[in-house]
């Protein structure tokens, strides 16, 4: 991954203004792991020096051909989906937080998608992508110092367990990004394996087997069976550039398989997430340690009600307490839950409508990543498709900031590399 000092210096184009937002998506993406207080600020900024670089022409051509039609279209669409739970929406508060929270699905393929790939080069997107990787490690690291010194403190291993390892945020959206990053050193050091030094090469398998095992310490179920199955398009696409990595591949996914059994087969986290999970209430009507299927149960019977157009944004959490009520699920229940899954939530605000466009939304980076042959956009389908079915990852700042950035990112970087493949082949052919 090119550094920033190697940007500083390198880097020469005379647009000053563009030069600026670069930095500003940079700090934006090594402060995501971290906080989320400072995205609507450098979200204003972004939009600020967008409007102010004029070149509307140049702009709506820049779109067209970044592919924004009619994936684009698709990526600013899911915008529409608070907008219109407004119409019928009772609880106008929830509804415009949700809006203020879908705001960066707007922003970011606005204005990524409507610069010149000329100037938003591949080498820029490294760079982003190089920024959030150092930032999730260093996340991890702080999260690790933190465990490791507790635990060794107070005798209690449970600092090296999901949310109290995870102190910072939802263990489930820490393995999205850990997750992320882990598969973007990974294909760094595939694709560069013959170049790099081999003190290079110790340290990148190294943050890589950090990564690995942080995202196990977070016993994030969902997060790691989709680690778990990210590894298989991986491990394929892998294997057809290099036929003889099939045994590297072969045992890492080996590992990952053999210590997902042994969580799931023993005790030796302090409470076994896989054997323990109960999916009804007890006859007081307590909650269980997972009540998922008590919440899917609530927020399907509810959406059914609703259809054809849902409750409206403000509305889905009395629907679904009125269903908690009905059923005698009282103690625990009286909380804002939402449906703990994505899809579920769709259709339960917005209808068929809302989920329709969800669903073109999700399939924006799969469709791409088919066309161009790109394994980081299928990953990030993999991402996102996965963990909706256990979260609702657009109704937290902490999903909907990293998906929003990410997948024009990796757009934009499947579109370059796929014309400068496109190219080689012309330039091979007229040469023969």
């Amino acid at each position: 991954m090119n550094s920033v000092r190697t940007y500083c210096q390198d880097l020469r184009t005379p647009d000053r203004l563009f030069n600026v937002s670069f930095i500003i998506m940079m700090l934006t993406m090594a402060l995501l792991p971290f906080t989320t207080y400072l995205m609507w600020p450098f979200g204003i900024l972004l939009m600020v020096l967008w409007i102010a670089q004029g070149q509307w022409r140049a702009k709506w051509e820049n779109f067209k051909a970044n592919d924004g039609i009619p994936y684009g279209i698709f990526l600013l669409a899911i915008c529409l989906i608070p907008i219109f739970g407004l119409t019928n929406s009772t609880n106008q508060a929830y509804a415009w937080r949700t809006f203020e929270c879908y705001l960066w699905f707007f922003i970011a393929p606005l204005i990524l998608l409507t610069t010149s790939r000329k100037i938003l080069t591949n080498k820029h997107i490294n760079i982003l992508f190089g920024s959030f990787t150092a930032s999730v490690l260093l996340h991890i690291i702080v999260l690790f110092t933190r465990g490791i010194f507790m635990a060794a403190t107070t005798g209690d291993n449970t600092y090296l367990y999901y949310s109290t390892f995870s102190f910072l945020r939802h263990p489930t959206y820490v393995a999205i990004y850990t997750t992320f990053a882990y598969i973007l050193v990974f294909l760094y050091i595939f694709e560069n394996k013959f170049r790099l030094s081999t003190l290079r090469k110790t340290l990148l398998y190294s943050i890589a087997t950090i990564l690995l095992v942080s995202v196990f310490c977070l016993y994030s179920r969902a997060g790691i069976l989709t680690f778990i199955i990210i590894h298989l398009p991986l491990g394929i696409y892998v294997i057809r550039q290099r036929r003889s990595a099939w045994k590297g591949m072969l045992l890492i996914f080996s590992l990952i398989v053999g210590m997902f059994i042994i969580l799931m087969t023993t005790q030796i986290a302090p409470e076994n997430r896989f054997i323990e999970s109960k999916y009804t209430l007890d006859e007081n009507g307590k909650k269980p340690s997972d009540a998922r299927m008590v919440i899917w149960q609530a927020a399907w019977e509810a959406a059914v009600e609703n259809l054809p157009f849902g409750t409206g944004t403000g509305d889905c959490f009395e629907a679904t307490r009125e269903k908690y009520r009905e059923k005698g699920y009282w103690v625990d229940f009286e909380h804002n839950y939402n449906a703990h899954n994505q899809y579920l939530q769709a259709l339960l605000t917005n209808g068929i409508p809302g989920l329709i466009l969800l669903l073109l939304y999700f399939f924006t980076p799969l469709g791409t990543s088919i066309r161009h042959k790109d394994i980081l956009l299928l990953s990030i389908f993999i991402l996102l498709a996965l963990n909706s079915c256990v979260e609702c990852v657009f109704d937290r700042r902490f999903g909907v900031d990293f998906f929003a950035l990410m997948i024009p990112l990796l757009m934009l970087r499947a579109l370059e590399k796929r014309g400068k493949q496109e190219d080689e082949l012309t330039i091979k052919a007229n040469i023969e």
